[in-house]
């Protein structure tokens, strides 16, 4: 992706989750361009698409600490992010799937809309 299109894409995200700084964004629109490049949430082709100069495992630790940082508030951003999806939805049909395939850890989810899946957050531990 162009730096040009980046900042469009950062500037689109930062109007719909305005509850993230200008790196939370920055890395959040670099890895969701990874997501579409690669085909695929694995880390490592991910990192493979979005790799800037760097080795791709370079890549992938970053994307580990944007992920693991405890410093962005996960509740807001969910907040946000779930307001963008259901206006972008409008008046559909919405189904929440709920993957509880180890109780004991965590539950995630997604919602499903035109036979795609996207991310929800994982729920808190059980």
């Amino acid at each position: 992706m162009n730096q040009s299109v980046m900042y469009q894409w950062m500037g689109q995200l930062a109007s719909y989750l305005p509850s993230l700084n200008s790196w939370q964004l920055a890395n959040l629109a670099l890895f969701t361009e990874g997501i579409v490049k690669a085909e695929s949430c694995q880390q490592e082709q991910i990192a493979r698409q979005v790799a800037c100069g760097e080795r791709p495992s370079s890549a992938a630790r970053r994307l580990r600490r944007f992920i693991a940082n405890q410093t962005m508030n996960i509740e807001d951003f969910f907040v946000d992010w779930t307001r963008w999806i259901v206006t972008q939805l409008a008046r559909q049909r919405i189904t929440l799937l709920v993957d509880e395939t180890n109780p004991a850890a965590t539950c995630s989810g997604g919602i499903i809309h035109v036979s795609r899946l996207r991310a929800v957050r994982p729920a808190a531990k059980l």
